[in-house]
């Protein structure tokens, strides 16, 4: 993934130089833990992998999470959902079987889905958050 961040964002994944380039071949996560104790320009770095990962889409219609979403067509709307990773290809799930995933509304009629570490597609859709409360050092 790391070669694939360089290639796609030379201006910030693409300008890391060694050892950290060193770091991220052999443990990315441990490498991002490098990256987030020295205060490097980690804001630009992840709004790049945002942008990378929101370019992924599902090949079809029969993926694990489209099918999870079938099994559970009678009960959906009674459920709310959340992820820590993969979610905009869950919320693209839904859309191929005509749900709507619903991030921010409390009392909806779409599917609630409330994103706990926020979505690589925020950062494409901007908007506004109100009464928000950020933990941890902020750039």
């Amino acid at each position: 993934m790391y070669s694939e961040l360089r290639k796609f964002s030379p201006q910030t994944w693409g300008s890391l130089r060694s050892p950290i380039n060193n770091y991220f071949e052999e443990n990315f996560e441990k490498a991002m833990q490098i990256v987030f104790n020295r205060s490097w320009d980690v804001p630009a770095l992840m709004r790049d992998m945002a942008k990378y990962f929101s370019g992924f889409r599902t090949l079809n219609n029969s993926n694990l999470y489209i099918r999870f979403i079938r099994e559970l067509n009678e009960t959906l709307k009674e459920i709310t959902f959340s992820t820590l990773n993969y979610d905009l290809l869950f919320e693209l799930a839904l859309q191929s079987c005509d749900l709507t995933a619903e991030c921010f509304l409390e009392d909806t009629t779409d599917i609630p889905y409330p994103k706990l570490h926020g979505s690589c597609n925020f950062v494409l859709q901007g908007g506004n958050f109100i009464n928000c409360k950020f933990q941890g050092r902020m750039q």
